[in-house]
């Protein structure tokens, strides 16, 4: 796990409580690892990383309290220390560990500060708007998402600016809003046009429009609205290569979840195997697996249709 996300990259000891000088040679690993591990989140997902990745930020607070540095140095060590709080909340989410999760974004928003980088005050904003959205929080992940664009330079940076509106997207989408649904799905997909041949940041180089479809189908489930969803994920799913398994996975499980709705037994059961087809290889996401097992009960209505006797064996197996 730790060679998986560079951590094998150990800092030199510090000895007898001295202060050992700092260079920005030191700070580049731990910046290089913020990009691996994002990497490595959307093809394995969160349940192997976040360890991991806290490892990588222990590193991080080692040399901000015990190094001797420039203020220049100091300022890219505590950007590349924010950026790796903010990994591991997402990663510690995507695993299920919500206590982790939190914290860890609240001190990627106090390292922003710090460091007065308001590209991650921004993204921890989002990310604790995205846990609340998972934990069936809306209004708290309105208030968290809202706070997030209100950020000044927000805009500055490329297809940052559309991850609060997928967060009030499925947020509306949770208090049953669909009209303001549809809004911030709209708004996201004119600003990842506006920004799409631009380079972007980590957190923000899988937002697509393959991202959007997924979402935009997540809150149409979320509606009532299996027939829209269906084609929506469809789609998504159909965007995403295996570097992206994880997330493609997720959609397939609410692809199936769609075709359920509908009383299509067999596409659902289709779309379900799919998704064990990347969940058995190495994604370990607490997202698709808790999707997953509820799913799979509303197959149980469906015993002896063409697929999903065999789909139902298969995922108890496994």
């Amino acid at each position: 796990m730790a060679a998986l996300a560079g951590a094998e990259q150990r800092l030199p000891d510090f000895t007898n409580g001295r202060a050992r000088k700092i260079g920005v040679g030191d700070v580049v690993p731990l910046e290089h690892s913020v990009r691996h591990l994002y990497s490595l989140d959307y093809q394995i997902g969160g349940g192997s990383l976040w360890q991991a990745a806290a490892a990588k930020v222990r590193d991080g607070y080692s040399m901000l309290e015990q190094g001797s540095y420039s203020p220049p140095t100091e300022s890219r060590l505590l950007r590349a220390t924010a950026r790796l709080e903010m990994c591991t909340g997402w990663l510690a989410l995507d695993a299920g560990e919500h206590v982790v999760a939190r914290t860890r974004f609240t001190e990627a928003l106090i390292l922003a500060r710090q460091a007065q980088d308001p590209e991650v005050e921004t993204a921890a904003l989002t990310y604790l708007a995205g846990q609340a959205n998972s934990l069936n929080r809306p209004r708290e992940a309105l208030r968290f998402a809202s706070s997030a664009a209100q950020v000044p330079t927000i805009n500055q940076h490329p297809r940052l600016a559309a991850i609060p509106w997928l967060r009030l997207a499925v947020a509306s989408s949770l208090t049953g809003d669909a009209r303001a649904s549809e809004t911030a799905i709209t708004n996201a997909r004119r600003i990842v046009d506006r920004d799409s041949e631009k380079p972007a940041a980590e957190w923000c180089s899988f937002l697509g429009h393959t991202e959007i479809d997924g979402l935009h189908g997540t809150c149409e489930l979320t509606l009532g609205r299996p027939a829209r969803a269906e084609k929506l994920l469809d789609k998504a799913v159909s965007g995403y290569s295996d570097g992206y398994a994880r997330n493609r996975a997720l959609y397939r499980v609410r692809l199936a979840h769609a075709r359920l709705l509908q009383g299509e037994p067999v596409g659902a059961a289709y779309a379900a195997k799919a998704a064990l087809d990347d969940m058995v290889g190495e994604v370990e996401s607490w997202r698709v697996s808790t999707e997953m097992a509820k799913v799979s009960h509303l197959f149980a209505a469906h015993h002896g249709v063409a697929g999903v006797d065999s789909f139902l064996d298969r995922y108890r197996k496994t």
